[in-house]
């Protein structure tokens, strides 16, 4: 399946819902949606995938890594 998020975007305006920005209140706790990892850099905190499939889950295998860390070879 092949999505756009340009064409999601236009499918959500057009559903006529408008936040009333007057109205906004923040977003509240973020913790429950973050995790970290410990990177060559220190702990990095990221904002886990919003997408959850129980055969196929998804995750990031490696952390973020300096330029020219890796080998230059397929693995």
């Amino acid at each position: 399946m092949t999505v756009s998020l340009a064409q999601t975007s236009v499918w959500y305006l057009r559903l006529g819902c408008e936040p009333d920005p007057t109205g906004a209140s923040g977003i509240g706790d973020v913790a429950p949606l973050l995790d970290t990892r410990a990177t060559p850099w220190g702990a990095m905190t990221y904002v886990r995938p919003a997408l959850r499939m129980p055969e196929t889950p998804p995750e990031w295998a490696l952390p973020s890594a300096p330029p020219g860390s890796g080998s230059a070879a397929w693995a």
